[in-house]
Parts: structure tokens; C-alpha cells; sequence
């Protein structure tokens, strides 16, 4: 079945599945691209420094995700913006994917994750901002080339302190080139 859960795609078989894995995992480096979403469109987008990740059978983990980086999806909340941006600590994100289909070598996962909880000071005192994350397909481009992946990952909310605040969806893209197995 497809990504969306419909019947209109192939179904990958069981060896397609494993294929699928055994191409993913690996260790991977490359270029890191921040953008905005509005009406299914990618706006405003920024190359931010490089991120390395590492995939294995069940997971995708992005090292050093840079926290600094969410501050863009605030809006008209400038001192929470600067209190996010200010922040040099990076976190590391974990993904777990499943392989929704493949056509022509090329695959599609599915990305899982928990969202992302961390601790900012705001008016003297410790807040948690706590980023949701969107579950949506990431296409892995591997046709001809089983070293080269492209992840997408999208941010949909932010609360502090369980409060909502105006947040823009955020989305990241990382093309990557593996640098080794696992």
C-alpha cells in the first residue's frame, strides 16, 4: 500500500522490504536545508551546516539536530524566538521508518518520531518548549545510486510550558551521501 494507506501503489514484496533496509543503513553526511511550508509550497529556505545521520534497520538517527534552528517556525513571540535561536545545544532526533513502497528502485518510508522537549530560560525562569512533529513520508532517492538518500521532516507545533504559541510549519530536508555502512 502506499504512504496515504490507499491500494493505488505497488506492494513492495518481502525481499523489495529487506532490499529497501539494506540500502538505508549506513552513515551519511550532507547538506541540511530549512524551510517554510504554505500551501504545499517550500519558502523561505536556508542551507544550514552540514548534520550527520545514521540509519540501521528500524530507526534513522539525525545527530546534532540543531535546536537553534526550530526558532524560525515562531511567529510574534521575539523573545521566545531569540531565547530558541540563542541556544547552542543540539539534540539528537530519532526517527523509526517502515518502507510504504518502491517503484523503479527508487523507496518511500514513513518516518515516526516523538517530538522534540527541551528546556529554555524565559523571564528568569526555565520553560519547556516541547516541537511536534509530523508524521509524513520521506522519499529515499536511490535509483542508480544506492549511496544517496533524501529525508524530509516537518515540525507542526510548538508549546512552552503546555501552552500553544504561534508557530509557522517547519520543514528540513536532508540530502545526504553515505559514508560508510554500519
Amino acid at each position: 500500500t502506499s504512504c496515504g494507506g490507499d491500494d493505488n501503489t505497488y506492494s513492495p514484496t518481502a525481499e523489495d522490504i529487506q532490499a529497501a533496509i539494506n540500502n538505508m543503513a549506513g552513515y551519511y553526511t550532507g547538506t541540511f536545508v530549512s524551510y517554510f511550508i504554505s500551501n504545499n509550497q517550500s519558502t523561505d529556505e536556508i542551507t544550514l551546516p552540514n548534520l550527520q545521520w545514521q540509519a540501521n534497520e528500524k530507526t534513522i538517527t539525525l545527530r546534532d539536530f540543531p535546536l537553534s534552528a526550530l526558532a524560525r517556525g515562531i511567529q510574534g513571540d521575539d523573545q521566545l524566538a531569540e531565547a530558541i535561536a540563542s541556544i547552542t545545544e543540539k539534540q539528537a532526533l530519532i526517527l523509526n521508518y517502515y518502507l510504504c513502497y518502491s517503484w523503479n528502485k527508487e523507496y518511500a518510508f514513513s518516518l515516526v518520531a516523538d517530538d522534540i522537549q527541551f528546556e529554555v530560560e524565559l523571564n528568569g525562569k526555565s520553560s519547556v518548549v516541547k516541537v511536534e512533529f509530523y508524521q509524513n513520508p520521506s522519499y529515499t532517492n536511490v535509483q542508480g545510486d544506492n549511496d544517496s538518500q533524501r529525508i524530509q521532516i516537518v515540525f507542526t507545533s510548538m508549546l512552552v510550558d503546555k501552552m500553544p504559541v504561534q508557530f509557522k510549519p517547519l520543514g528540513f530536508t536532508l540530502t545526504s551521501t553515505k559514508k560508510s555502512k554500519t
